[in-house]
């Protein structure tokens, strides 16, 4: 009938068995690298890769760049380079150690953090088939004395049950990356009748430079009305910016 039969077989990993759609072929070590050079400074780093399966696989080590006009990119402002095979036949439960090096310029470059990503990709040696993909977060810092900026660029409410959803995207002007926190004070007659606390999800540490990030948080036993909200950014304890929106809150449905 024209239909091609896919086989699917079942790979080992220590004592377990577990299905290729789901597997993680690959551990790197570490998944993030994170530091600060001064100008004309080096950092070395090998990367641990190691097969969790009991067969062979092929891996290939690339750079890969946020964007391609990122205006902080690591590949397009410091010399990065990649010492080691970076396509190699790794055996069932061994590890291949290339070296990353990263030499920040010795000339003026501006303050702040500069980033990009190492990725990986798992290949079957027999057939080619990529079978995942896993990346290595850059960031590294040059300078100091760093400006710290953020723009609130919407918040959406919306009620879901007994509770309700606040969020707002704040995107990320500053030299550097920061892990920015949101207060909201809900407003009637300029009372402060709420105070509402919001952060990034857990699986994000921070916001890149250039780049938006989602803040939330869900509360209950909030009433129904039109209220003011101002929405204050922070770092750490430092305020950031200040914005106002006006907000309706829907009431609960009756059971």
């Amino acid at each position: 009938d024209g239909r091609q039969l896919r086989e699917r077989k079942t790979v080992e990993v220590g004592d377990q068995f577990v299905d290729p759609e789901n597997m993680n072929y690959i551990e790197i070590k570490p998944n993030s690298i994170n530091e600060e050079l001064r100008r004309g400074g080096a950092h070395t780093q090998p990367l641990d890769i190691s097969n969790r399966t009991g067969e062979e696989i092929l891996i290939k080590v690339d750079n890969q760049k946020i964007g391609s006009n990122y205006q902080r990119s690591l590949f397009d402002n410091f010399e990065v380079e990649l010492r080691g095979n970076q396509q190699a036949a790794v055996e069932g439960r061994r590890s291949e150690r290339p070296v990353l090096i990263v030499r920040a310029p010795r000339e003026e470059i501006a303050a702040g953090g500069y980033y990009d990503k190492v990725k990986v990709s798992v290949f079957d040696p027999k057939t080619e088939e990529q079978l995942q993909t896993k990346t290595v977060d850059l960031a590294f810092v040059v300078g100091e004395d760093f400006n710290y900026a953020a723009k609130v660029q919407d918040l959406k409410v919306k009620r879901m049950g007994e509770e309700v959803l606040f969020s707002t995207t704040v995107l990320n002007q500053s030299d550097l990356h920061f892990a920015p926190q949101a207060r909201i004070y809900l407003k009637q007659k300029e009372e402060i009748m709420e105070t509402i606390n919001l952060e990034l999800p857990e699986e994000k540490e921070y916001i890149l430079p250039e780049m938006s990030g989602l803040l939330t948080t869900q509360v209950q036993d909030i009433e129904a009305g039109e209220y003011k909200a101002e929405v204050t950014i922070f770092r750490s304890e430092e305020e950031i910016t200040v914005k106002e929106f006006e907000v309706e809150i829907a009431p609960a449905e009756e059971e």
